[in-house]
């Protein structure tokens, strides 16, 4: 008996382990280019929490009674239903799974060579397994949630007074009992708000057969409970949460800003080459200086083709993110390289979505493109180089992911 009870309690372990993630949640995929690799990434949203985020306390009070040795030709004496109280508390470590220490404790009667009474208080360890936010979705505004629990914990039963009392003691008989039960039970938790709960609980515990001082009959004795009570909730009781494929598109560009810097570094390592070549050659005949090296004979390198960065923005904001300014820096050290009369047009975007707000989404893209303008010029480029436009009303959209057009777009013509 005792062994198919921690079975069962294994198994139902266990299966709430492997449902703490559910796999609906936005289980899609999404590439990342990585030279000529490419990456799948889990688009499902992760949730965790911070150390001072999510306990929670819980209070209540109820009945409880005992399944153990009971003589049935006393009627007189049924198996009694008593008081219990409870109090505890937890930890939320994702929206599906949590643990608790909970104690209950109260007298239990139960009939046993007549009527028999006790005192007992315990301790459990429990995992807890919110069903709703496993099977369906996350949602920390639901009223009601239905929480199943298992867990083991520490009993004592003391002041037992029984005539059918049979575990020795020394030198008499034993009249208090130490024990380990194995627990489980459902939880339906009620939302009166952000911090408050009402819950309803009903547990069962099992026991070793010396709950009660009397070791006969059924090896297994059995406690079960009915309480309820408050549940407060400590700190933010929402979830923080991330999706690798919302940066997938940031991670694409950056992937291919490393190509094209594998590129200029390669065609560094050959002009390195060709330079080395040249030393030696004026080495070896050093009148061939000035055929070489006439006055005025630098010329800027000519442009041709063209280049295309962009720089992106928080919602309803025109103020360039300093993590955005490393690509301004790199666009002003490049126009720099190249000829004077080479200009930019920077192009002002905004999204439909994050920048309803604004009045005239219009004018925020262009404010957008004169900070990217004006960080241009604090880097040394002069403005006459550089043309601000907006394209905002425009159909043409540069993603198809709205939240992306809240960018700034500089280019060159061909």
């Amino acid at each position: 008996m005792k062994s198919i009870k921690s079975i069962l309690s294994a198994l139902f372990i266990a299966a709430m382990l492997i449902t703490a993630f559910p796999a609906n949640a936005q289980d899609s995929t999404a590439t990342v280019r990585k030279g000529k690799a490419v990456e799948k990434l889990d688009c499902r949203f992760h949730y965790y929490t911070t150390k001072s985020d999510n306990w929670f306390l819980m209070f209540g009070a109820g009945i409880q009674g005992v399944l153990c040795e009971n003589d049935k030709s006393q009627p007189d004496y049924a198996n009694k239903v008593t008081a219990a109280m409870n109090m505890g508390f937890g930890k939320w470590m994702s929206p599906y799974i949590a643990w608790q220490l909970e104690a209950i404790c109260g007298p239990i009667e139960w009939d046993n060579a007549g009527f028999s009474k006790a005192k007992t208080a315990g301790l459990n360890f429990d995992i807890m397994w919110n069903m709703f936010n496993s099977l369906g979705s996350v949602n920390t505004k639901r009223i009601v949630d239905v929480i199943p629990f298992a867990g083991v914990g520490g009993n004592c039963t003391w002041d037992i007074k029984s005539n059918g009392t049979n575990v020795a003691y020394r030198d008499g008989l034993k009249h208090r009992s130490w024990t380990l039960p194995v627990s489980a039970g459902i939880m339906v938790n009620f939302k009166l708000n952000d911090c408050i709960g009402l819950f309803v609980e009903g547990r069962a515990r099992f026991f070793g057969d010396n709950y009660n001082g009397c070791a006969i009959g059924n090896p297994v004795d059995v406690n079960l409970a009915c309480l309820g009570g408050f549940s407060v909730r400590l700190g933010d009781r929402r979830f923080k949460k991330f999706n690798l494929c919302t940066y997938s598109a940031y991670m694409n560009e950056l992937n291919e800003r490393i190509n094209d810097l594998r590129g200029d570094v390669e065609d560094c390592n050959n002009r390195l080459e060709r330079a080395n070549g040249m030393i030696e050659a004026i080495e070896a005949d050093t009148d061939a200086v000035e055929t070489m090296y006439p006055d005025n004979a630098y010329e800027p390198e000519e442009y041709s083709g063209q280049m295309v960065s962009t720089v992106h923005f928080n919602h309803n904001s025109a103020k360039v993110p300093s993590m955005e300014m490393s690509k301004i820096y790199d666009v002003a050290t490049w126009m720099k390289s190249k000829s004077s009369d080479l200009a930019v047009t920077v192009a002002g975007y905004s999204d439909e979505q994050s920048d309803k707000g604004v009045k005239d989404a219009n004018e925020l893209a262009t404010r957008r493109a004169e900070s990217v303008k004006k960080a241009l010029e604090d880097y040394g480029i002069d403005g006459s180089r550089i043309k601000v436009t907006s394209l905002s009303d425009s159909e043409y959209k540069p993603y198809d992911d709205d939240s992306w057009n809240r960018i700034v777009i500089i280019s060159t013509e061909d």
